[in-house]
């Protein structure tokens, strides 16, 4: 938070999407240089915070024992996606969010069978390599399985 005080064109942006729990009310903040306001102002007009989001968004701000637990949640599943990639010998970005990128030799025919189970994983921002968010213990344990089965059924 201090980077944009720092340097000038710097903008550091954050939501409430996920450790606040208000993914669907797309709440978020902006902290920027004092000269980039009116162009700011611009882009965020059409995307305006509705009241009953704001109300959400200030109660997910007082209750500090639910975004510690999400955070305290995240940071152990993320470990645990840490040592599965170790165990599968995939090479991973170190990761301190709610996401890790993963490099997978098939990664398009992977993020293909497990949309086909039902998980969307993000692909096109690197070749081979695949965005995932981190979810639930029993989100993450199944897409693990699933992954382990599609390398089964490459052999």
């Amino acid at each position: 938070m201090q980077l944009p005080a720092k340097y000038a064109n710097v903008v550091v942006m954050r939501t409430f999407s996920k450790a606040y729990g208000l993914a669907n009310f797309r709440v978020g903040y902006a902290v920027f240089n004092e000269a980039y306001a009116a162009t700011m102002q611009a882009v965020r007009l059409p995307y305006n915070v509705n009241s009953l989001a704001q109300v959400a968004a200030l109660a997910a701000l007082n209750d500090k024992s639910f975004v510690q637990d999400t955070v305290t949640r995240n940071a152990a599943e993320r470990d645990k996606w840490q040592a599965f990639f170790d165990e599968q010998q995939l090479t991973y970005d170190q990761s301190g969010a709610n996401f890790i990128f993963f490099k997978h030799p098939r990664a398009a025919q992977l993020a293909d069978y497990l949309l086909h189970h039902g998980y969307l994983l993000r692909t096109g921002l690197r070749p081979d390599w695949i965005r995932l968010t981190i979810g639930t213990a029993a989100d993450n344990a199944a897409v693990q399985s699933l992954m382990r089965q599609f390398e089964q059924q490459q052999e």
